[in-house]
């Protein structure tokens, strides 16, 4: 299928059938949000009740949690991920491939080992959670340029193993305040927005801003090839 289904209705049917493949889907929206999870979510969807299939979970804010994938397995698909079945659950968590990297060099180091990885265990969904984290600690802001341009390799990396693979590369990503630069700000008033610039959101295929509020959670469609600008 060209798409990874989400298990949100809503989001699937605006996505016109989930997450594409071939490219970055990138999740944005500020800690508590609910990011992680809807990446854990996503694994366990990739790989659903077939034996064999495999995610990889790239970790760069410690934030993986292996308990987790397997409750949300079971509350998502409690046909084949019941109490009963422990065997299935920690054959699920053992197909996760889990990588915690700490600076931008063993990210690197990962992603051109994929190929081999993505073959080997018939991988069908990468994540990286979060795309900010390393560059935001490792490049100042007085170094824009070399941060753009490492950025612009791990994009790379990341279209060139989403395209040859037919996968979709789910990545996610902070947000940072700006001042008086929105379209629908008063001068002076500040708004939030993706981290890492315009030049890292032309990367990007679909961008989806997951927002907590009183109400609960929201979603918004905010770039997509193939779906209008909605939420």
């Amino acid at each position: 299928s060209p798409y990874l289904k989400t298990g949100l209705e809503q989001l699937d049917l605006a996505l016109k059938g989930g997450l594409p493949t071939g490219g970055i889907v990138e999740i944005v929206g500020p800690a508590g949000a609910g990011k992680t999870q809807f990446c854990l979510q996503s694994c366990v969807l990739a790989m659903g009740g077939w034996s064999g299939l495999g995610t990889v979970y790239i970790d760069t804010e410690s934030r993986f949690n292996a308990e987790r994938l397997c409750e949300i397995a079971q509350h998502a698909l409690p046909q084949t991920f019941s109490q009963h079945n422990q065997a299935k659950v920690q054959a699920l968590a053992d197909q996760c491939l889990v990588y915690s990297v700490s600076d931008t060099a063993q990210l690197m180091a990962v992603l051109e080992d994929l190929p081999e990885k993505i073959i080997e265990h018939s991988v069908k969904l990468i994540v990286v959670d979060s795309v900010a984290n390393l560059v935001r600690r490792e490049y100042s802001r007085d170094s824009m340029a070399s941060r753009n341009n490492q950025l612009g390799k791990e994009a790379a990396m990341l279209k060139m193993l989403a395209e040859n693979f037919d996968i979709p590369v789910l990545v996610t990503n902070q947000v940072t305040t700006k001042f008086g630069e929105g379209r629908l700000t008063a001068e002076g008033e500040s708004y939030l927005t993706a981290a890492l610039g315009t030049s890292w959101s032309h990367c990007v295929n679909t961008r989806i801003v997951l927002e907590r509020g009183t109400a609960g959670r929201s979603l918004t469609i905010a770039k997509s090839p193939i779906a209008p600008v909605c939420s």
